[in-house]
């Protein structure tokens, strides 16, 4: 698994266009994309301006496919004039094996 973080932080009167433009993407990631598990675009409650991006792939691969689909790049540019500056981006991969998850039985 591949787990990414892309901190953004918005010019101040942009934010509502920075919303639309996730909010976009964030359908057709979820829409195009069945190896992405994870795509989550939240606002900080505490810092007005500041956003983040989750995103989890099954793989590089995968993950590699999403950085060259077309709707991302068609809107890179235009989210970037948005922002105040580059996102802070992390990438994480899993440390170990995700144990299968356990059926539930009620009582």
């Amino acid at each position: 698994m591949i787990t990414c973080t892309a901190v953004q932080h918005v010019k101040p009167g942009r934010e509502a266009e920075v919303e639309r433009l996730m909010q976009a993407l964030v359908h057709d990631v979820r829409a195009h994309e069945p190896g992405c598990s994870i795509f989550e675009f939240v606002r900080s409650q505490t810092e007005p301006g500041t956003y983040l991006v989750i995103e989890q792939y099954a793989d590089e691969e995968t993950f590699a496919r999403h950085r060259q689909t077309e709707y991302l790049q068609r809107m890179l540019p235009r989210l970037l004039d948005c922002l105040e500056t580059a996102p802070d981006l992390a990438t994480y991969e899993s440390v170990g094996e995700r144990p299968a998850q356990e059926e539930r039985r009620h009582v």
